[in-house]
């Protein structure tokens, strides 16, 4: 089981409830790079701001220091369970480089094309199974 950093629960969080960085270093009345360097173990809030982000996301300071179990919390306002999958989507979208790549370069192709990249991806899914 890999061990959450600080940095990783509060960017977890931060994109589960569909905030830029912009917007939560508003929130929390911090600068965008020092919400940055945090989200990348550059730099440890104080605990005045670990505070702050505990309570703004309804979590404990333990499970921002990870070691509190998962995050099972509501989804953010105006999101319905249905959407939960494509919550999960925008998170890895975040997340993998590969996977962002691969999104914009998708975006822009005809509904043929994308139907022959899943034949492709399934042929690819046989050979591996």
């Amino acid at each position: 089981m890999q061990c959450k950093t600080l940095g990783t629960r509060v960017k977890e969080l931060r994109l589960y409830h569909g905030l830029s960085q912009s917007e939560l270093s508003k929130i929390l009345n911090i600068g965008n790079s020092t919400l940055s360097m945090y989200e990348s173990n550059s730099r440890i809030p104080g605990d005045d701001v670990k505070q702050k982000i505990a309570d703004y996301f309804n979590v404990s300071i333990d499970y921002l220091l990870g070691r509190d179990g998962e995050y099972i919390g509501t989804p953010p306002s105006g999101y319905q369970i249905e959407n939960i999958e494509l919550l999960q989507f925008a998170y890895r979208l975040g997340e993998c480089k590969n996977l962002r790549t691969l999104f914009k370069r998708v975006k822009s192709l005809s509904d043929s094309d994308i139907e022959k990249i899943i034949k492709f991806i399934d042929i690819i899914e046989d050979k591996t199974n």
